[in-house]
């Protein structure tokens, strides 16, 4: 499973996620269901053919679409996914609050641009990260 995020780095996650795909991975890839911030919508992923290399899933309307409220299908593939790689500080800003049942799967890549990301993060301000959130 894959979290889209931020509109202007959709060519770097299509590149990643090509690469992830040469491996064999079946890849579920969530996309904003409207224009929310700079994220990158269901359409917009759609037109970059992101389909081409696993389903596309709406995540919702709104950056605060945590996966209690997320669409169904969305939150199905979340409870099966293997992997989560969840990009950018928003889907942190969401997730982190449910790491509890994503322990084991959940990775994080994101820039920690303010100051409470960071804090939380335990890592000084505009630090690029990648974090996995350990099981137990």
């Amino acid at each position: 499973m894959y979290l889209l995020d931020n509109c202007g780095e959709a060519i770097l996650d299509r590149l990643l996620l090509e690469r992830i795909f040469g491996l064999g991975c079946d890849l579920s890839i969530a996309a904003r269901s409207d224009p929310v911030q700079d994220d990158i919508t269901l359409e917009e992923a759609e037109e970059l053919n992101f389909s081409d290399l696993g389903e596309l899933l709406p995540s919702g309307e709104s950056i605060r679409v945590g996966p209690t409220r997320a669409p169904r299908k969305l939150r199905k593939r979340l409870d099966m996914a293997d992997l989560i790689l969840s990009k950018g500080q928003g889907n942190f800003e969401i997730l982190s609050g449910h790491e509890g049942s994503f322990r084991g799967r959940l990775a994080y890549l994101l820039v920690a641009k303010c100051g409470s990301v960071s804090k939380a993060l335990e890592v000084p301000r505009e630090s690029k990260v990648i974090r996995f959130v350990e099981s137990g």
